[in-house]
């Protein structure tokens, strides 16, 4: 991948040269030595270029006038350096590549080995100015090499998203794409802007039966205005994950056929159709204590309002 990005930048018309120091160990000394880590840049973006930016780095032992020649043998456009003396301003470029390295005294530019026309000198200065300066250029480099050292060596798990934060970013059973919004973002539920309301019709005995979607498992029930909870069979609650502990049934509820000890629990979404409540108190019966569960005034209560009409009940949120 380095070898290809290289080639490709020395396929650039324009480039900008850059070396530094880095620190490398030497073997059998206990210690580290000065290497140099040549920079070769191309960014067109501040004058509008079709070329993405890049840069690719080459590590050479020293900064012998030879290295930028070797690095870049086959460039032939237009190589950009700063004005400190070193080896980039000294060495040979490639054969057809134009070089400007700006100095006190205005700076030098040939073609080749031989001096190019004023008009060519007057470009490059030109595009350098709009460049910015080479030294906000050399600090963008450095810092763009401390952030490729970074990714390098970061662990796999600081780049990806766990499972576990991506779990909860999925819509849930009744939930509305705005809710949903609203949620992955951390805000608040957003009020519905008009009422959401459900007509539900009796059984010939006059019963209303239902079939609520509670944390997500489709049950059957009946609402009943008159319990004060809503209440599921033991068969029920292990449908939908909830399965007390014999020490849970702690809580008296009057029956028709008398007092019988239930397990207070807290169902997190209860949606009929359009109409869902969240955190609804409930209570679970023991074994064979119930034959269908009920949607009592816990439930009722949530909702902002509710009658039967017609023979028929409306349910609004």
């Amino acid at each position: 991948m380095h070898a290809r990005l290289l080639e490709q930048l020395k396929q650039s018309t324009k480039l900008f040269a850059d070396e530094t120091t880095a620190p490398v160990l030497d073997p059998g000394r206990g210690c580290t030595k000065k290497g140099q880590l040549w920079a070769y840049a191309r960014d067109e973006r501040p004058w509008a270029g079709r070329a993405p930016p890049g840069v690719a780095y080459v590590y050479a032992p020293d900064r012998k006038h030879a290295r930028p020649a070797e690095h870049l043998a086959g460039f032939s456009g237009t190589l950009q350096v700063d004005g400190t003396p070193s080896g980039l301003e000294q060495a040979r470029t490639p054969a057809g590549a134009l070089t400007c390295a700006p100095s006190p005294e205005g700076g030098a530019c040939r073609r080749a080995g031989q001096r190019a026309s004023t008009r060519q000198c007057a470009a490059l200065r030109c595009r350098q100015r709009h460049r910015g300066s080479p030294m906000r250029l050399r600090k963008l480099l450095r810092y763009l090499s401390l952030i490729f050292l970074a990714l390098a060596l970061a662990p796999k798990y600081w780049l990806a998203t766990s499972a576990q934060e991506n779990a909860d970013l999925v819509p849930r059973l009744g939930e509305t794409s705005a809710e949903f919004e609203a949620r992955a973002r951390g805000l608040a539920r957003p009020a519905p802007t008009e009422p959401i309301s459900v007509t539900l019709a009796p059984d010939p005995q006059g019963h209303f039966f239902v079939e609520p979607i509670v944390n997500g498992t489709r049950l059957r029930m009946m609402i009943d205005t008159g319990a004060s909870l809503v209440v599921l069979s033991r068969e029920d609650a292990r449908h939908i994950g909830i399965n007390p502990a014999t020490g849970d049934f702690t809580m008296p509820a009057a029956t028709a056929n008398g007092v019988v000890l239930v397990a207070p629990v807290v169902l997190k979404e209860v949606a009929i159709g359009e109409v869902a409540v969240r955190d609804v108190p409930a209570a679970v019966f023991p074994d064979n204590k119930l034959q269908v569960g009920l949607l009592g005034m816990s439930f009722l209560s949530k909702l902002s309002h509710f009658e039967v009409a017609g023979g028929q009940l409306v349910l609004k949120r």
